[in-house]
């Protein structure tokens, strides 16, 4: 499990470390995601562990999978909108 919970952040600390050539609209999408998904991963986490006892399980289960997904959206987004470096 925590590997699932860990792995989206993983995933944009390589794409940090590979966006160094990457063109600049590509750079701010990604810093832009980075940001939406430690944030909003704060969140509900946060919640989650305010909650009182009972069925948390579900916000630490699905926020992994909707990081790959907005991780997913933006950047495919950023990459077929900006222009190629050459």
């Amino acid at each position: 499990m925590a590997a699932w919970v860990v792995a989206p952040f993983l995933a944009l600390a390589w794409a940090f470390a590979a966006s160094k050539r990457w063109a600049g609209p590509r750079q701010t999408a990604l810093y832009s995601v980075m940001l939406l998904v430690s944030l909003g991963s704060l969140l509900v986490y946060s919640t989650g562990w305010l909650r009182a006892a009972g069925k948390t399980a579900a916000p630490f289960v699905l926020t992994p999978g909707v990081s790959w997904l907005l991780i997913a959206i933006v950047l495919l987004s950023a990459s077929v909108a900006a222009p190629r470096r050459s």
